[in-house]
């Protein structure tokens, strides 16, 4: 890959940083439900806390609470994650569904593939 000036770019990792209006019910959300490795955090920092997750294939996720609230998110705003069949969808299914996280209709192409059905837990923030 390579930048506009023609030279190649050297990045190592990336990490995504959303803020979160319950930081310990995103933790649960993403470990525990999603199965996400929680890769370190931090407390305190200029007024913040926050958690990483390893995400698949690399790169990782930070969650963070403060004095800023997080804003409402458009239609656009998604973490996409894979999985390698049908059969693995309905196990994370069911256990998002025992959990209390509710099915939402996708809204874009990229949100879900064919038109089934994403999965989000409502109030994380994030």
């Amino acid at each position: 890959m390579q930048n506009t000036y023609g030279q190649a770019a050297s990045w190592v990792g990336a990490r995504i940083a959303r803020p979160a209006r319950d930081l310990a019910r995103s933790q649960v959300f993403y470990r525990d439900l999603l199965g996400l490795t929680r890769t370190g955090g931090f407390r305190d920092h200029d007024g913040y806390d926050g958690v990483f997750f390893a995400l698949p294939g690399g790169g990782e996720l930070e969650l963070t609470i403060g004095p800023a609230q997080p804003t409402g998110g458009t239609a656009e705003d998604l973490l996409v994650l894979y999985v390698e069949s049908g059969e693995a969808v309905e196990t994370i299914a069911g256990t998002l569904l025992a959990a209390g996280v509710r099915p939402v209709a996708p809204r874009t192409l990229t949100g879900s593939a064919g038109g089934a059905p994403s999965w989000t837990r409502t109030g994380t923030g994030s």
